[in-house]
């Protein structure tokens, strides 16, 4: 026979439910192992009439790249992959602006040196690139917080923004306690 094929609405020709559909991924792997593994190990039971029987075998795993796979696809947006700080690649991006202007680049230099130090995992895009593209390269992997170094610095600040709010301007000097106390004490984090 030839299987039926439904749309969400459609009415199930069993039990007359509406059909609708959703998104899934396949975390976990269901193994059928049989009795492969019980008789080479001659692992065996006693069954009701008392007669020796194999063991049915059958294991369940979850792989580390499919648990990945699963956060990525659920924590994505239009702009890239929005990784949960605890796993993402790094908690911080720094980005410079323009790397003709030396009190930037030094900025930026002595904040991933506090925040490394602090034990924060920090990315420093000092790439001779439009500020548009780092941007959407740091939105792209998914880095949680973003730091830009710019034009503010002549005022004593550099710009913040967690990936999924608004950005804000900082002090310089407060910025990495500011990101410390983020990454550190999860009730804090802005989502």
């Amino acid at each position: 026979t030839k299987p039926i094929l439904q749309e969400t609405g459609a009415f199930c020709p069993k039990c007359g439910g509406k059909i609708h559909f959703a998104h899934g991924i396949e975390v976990g792997n269901t193994f059928k192992l049989g009795t492969k593994y019980s008789k080479a190990m001659d692992l065996q039971y006693l069954d009701s009439n008392n007669t020796l029987q194999y063991v049915w075998m059958g294991s369940y795993g979850i792989g580390p790249g499919r648990a990945m796979a699963a956060l990525a696809e659920q924590n994505a947006d239009e702009n890239g992959i929005n990784w949960p700080a605890e796993i993402a690649p790094y908690q911080v991006a720094i980005v410079i602006i323009s790397m003709k202007d030396e009190k930037q680049v030094e900025t930026a230099n002595k904040l991933y040196d506090e925040l490394t130090a602090k034990g924060v995992e920090v990315i420093l895009d000092d790439r001779d690139e439009r500020p548009g593209v780092k941007f959407k390269d740091m939105e792209l992997i998914g880095i949680p917080y973003r730091i830009t170094v710019g034009k503010g610095i002549a005022d004593g600040n550099v710009e913040f923004k967690a990936r999924t709010s608004d950005k804000e301007d900082i002090a310089v000097d407060a910025v990495v306690d500011h990101v410390v106390s983020i990454v550190n004490y999860p009730d804090l984090r802005i989502r």
